[in-house]
């Protein structure tokens, strides 16, 4: 069969022991450069995402007294600020990709996903803050082999029982040309 992407991509994002980070559903671009050392999957998200912010950081708590907090703001209502301590740091980490592709043959949609077991991760390199415009944020995901064999991903494709007997006569129709040309 031959499939046709439907949609853009939700990157779903799991620490190393496999516990939901965030899901990435904003992403403007996003795609697999196979020609480094180890692949690269690139995304491009419009958003800045807390969670994953906080993935990379280190959460500071705030220790001033109720006193302090009212007195700094100017007697004004205190506002809550979280503050997150940025470090240089690259995380190991989990994705799975999922988007949607339309089967040629028959014009169904399928979800398709992509799992990625092993992945490094370097923390939001900078921030770009030019005029108006909204910055993007850009991640690098360094695939790394899952298992001794090299494997470095896995594809999933939503199958159902019609796809066995749509396969069954496609596979009858090639045979019977064959025998026919003979």
């Amino acid at each position: 069969m031959k499939y046709g992407q439907r949609s853009i991509i939700d990157l779903y994002v799991f620490d190393e022991k496999g516990t939901l980070i965030t899901v990435l559903d904003s992403l403007k671009e996003s795609y697999i450069d196979p020609n480094n050392d180890c692949p690269v999957l690139y995304a491009k998200d419009a958003l800045l995402d807390d969670s994953l912010l906080e993935f990379f950081s280190r959460r500071e708590m705030d220790d001033r007294t109720d006193y302090d907090k009212f007195i700094s703001n100017g007697f004004e209502e205190d506002k809550s600020i979280k503050t997150l301590v940025y470090r240089q740091s690259t995380k190991v980490c989990k994705l799975i990709a999922k988007t949607e592709v339309r089967d040629s043959e028959s014009g169904r949609d399928r979800n398709m996903y992509f799992e990625i077991p092993k992945v490094n991760v370097s923390n939001y390199g900078g921030f770009n803050f030019k005029e108006t415009k909204p910055s993007e944020w850009d991640l690098a995901f360094i695939i790394k082999p899952f298992n001794n064999d090299g494997d470095l991903y896995k594809i999933h494709i939503e199958q159902d029982a019609e796809d066995d007997v749509q396969k069954f006569f496609m596979d009858t129709k090639e045979a019977i040309d064959k025998v026919r040309d003979l």
